[in-house]
């Protein structure tokens, strides 16, 4: 190891998990759009379908809806794992050294009880 990474080995570790960062950003980004799903599907009711009254358009916009809601809950699910994979890996590269800095704390007298 090299001085830098054993001075911040949680540094080390999040530029190990980068392109997994990446990823959890970007399926973050999708699912903050997708959140307009509801919104701009009742826009559209009000500002299409109550004025003319057409039913195939009040249907063709719930099942878009449909389709987007599942997409954003797939989206989502996706990012869910994503997120459990990067602690995992982070939790193993430095749970050893922070349970032992934190007995090395506690033996000193500077921990206080939680």
């Amino acid at each position: 190891m090299t001085g830098g990474t054993q001075r911040n080995p949680l540094a080390a570790s999040l530029a190990g998990c980068r392109g997994a960062l990446i990823g959890v950003a970007a399926f973050s980004c999708i699912g903050n759009v997708l959140m307009l799903t509801g919104s701009l599907y009742m826009m559209e009711v009000y500002d299409r379908v109550l004025p003319s009254r057409s039913v195939p358009t009040l249907v063709g916009l719930s099942v878009l809806l449909v389709l987007l809601l599942g997409f954003q809950g797939g989206f989502d699910a996706i990012r869910a794992r994503l997120l459990v994979r990067i602690a995992a890996v982070l939790d193993g590269d430095v749970a050893e050294r922070v349970f032992t800095a934190m007995l090395r704390l506690k033996r000193q007298g500077g921990g206080r009880a939680f």
